[in-house]
């Protein structure tokens, strides 16, 4: 899936683009399409959130990083509570 159609976030980036282990970029990925080896879009806005292309073609926000990774990512800030 290309990436979506359509105005994203202000500061979204390709998840590949920050600076993450390959393995990691795989990890959010599996979780954020819910099912391994998704060849979809994903990026990641500037405070954390993962930003996929939606079934309908528009950008989709999954929720937080922390959300997919098993371990922090420190490129991302943590939410507050």
């Amino acid at each position: 899936m290309p990436a979506p159609r359509g105005r994203l976030p202000q500061g979204t980036f390709p998840i590949d683009r920050w600076g993450i282990s390959k393995d990691d970029v795989h990890v959010i990925k599996d979780g954020a399409y819910g099912r391994p080896n998704p060849t979809g879009w994903a990026g990641v806005t500037p405070d954390g959130h993962v930003i996929i292309t939606g079934e309908d073609g528009e950008a989709e926000d999954v929720g937080h990083v922390d959300q997919f990774s098993n371990r922090p990512l420190n490129q991302f800030p943590r939410p507050r509570n």
